[in-house]
């Protein structure tokens, strides 16, 4: 049922979103480049894991965002024009929107413990490889980088193995890399996962907002 109320009411609230449509899609646009260039987590991924929990919804948010800025000027138009065609297709822009950032969201959510588990592997696996050139030198960088010993349990990955590694400071012995990892790793995810579902509700509301104007401007014959 449509609800009553002045229709210029209704558009300029309309206005009023699609300006806010627009700033969040530059807003996505930096975020996702964010992402993409900023955590140094992100890179150390890919190696370990076969869904990188950063850089791939960094592509989303990207590819989300510049839509959307072109979408809003649709909503603008549909508005302005009172054309109930372009307010269907910023409704289901909006949907499909809602329903690709619902998705990141929730495939973010469900592969942390997974990537855990498997960056915790691939240290360890590292760490058993140490005398091989290439996995010394990862390990080198990765304890310099995030001050930290070892795969999983700190000095002792190389002790049980009779290595020693000069990069393993003292004060770093009983500070394993996988933990401090994910230390670093969890509130760059956490946030994805909330700029997923925060963009998700907004779709949401922009959803209701064009179909109540929608509804008004059949109801008053345009």
């Amino acid at each position: 049922m449509c609800l009553g109320g002045k229709i210029d009411n209704i558009k300029y609230l309309m206005y009023a979103f699609n300006i806010l449509f627009m700033v969040l899609g530059l807003g996505l646009i930096g975020f996702g480049i964010w992402l993409r260039l900023g955590p140094v987590t992100g890179k150390y991924i890919d190696e370990a894991y076969n869904f990188n929990a950063l850089y791939i919804p960094a592509y989303v948010f990207i590819a989300i965002g510049a839509v959307m800025f072109v979408i809003g000027n649709i909503g603008v138009c549909g508005a302005i024009r009172k054309k109930q065609q372009l307010l269907i297709v910023f409704f289901i822009s909006l949907f499909v929107f809602f329903a690709i950032l619902l998705v990141t969201g929730i495939i973010v959510l469900t592969q942390r413990s997974p990537l855990r588990d498997a960056f915790r592997d691939h240290l360890q696996s590292k760490v058993k490889a140490f005398n091989n050139q290439d996995a010394q030198t990862y390990m080198d960088n990765f304890q310099n980088t995030f001050n930290c010993c070892g795969g999983e349990r700190g000095v002792f990955d190389y002790r049980i193995i009779n290595i020693t590694t000069d990069n393993c400071t003292p004060e770093n012995h009983y500070k394993p890399c996988a933990d401090e990892y994910i230390k670093q790793l969890t509130p760059d995810v956490v946030l994805t996962i909330g700029v997923a579902f925060g963009a998700a509700a907004v779709m949401v509301l922009g959803m209701s907002l064009s179909l109540i104007f929608s509804c008004v401007i059949r109801r008053a014959g345009y």
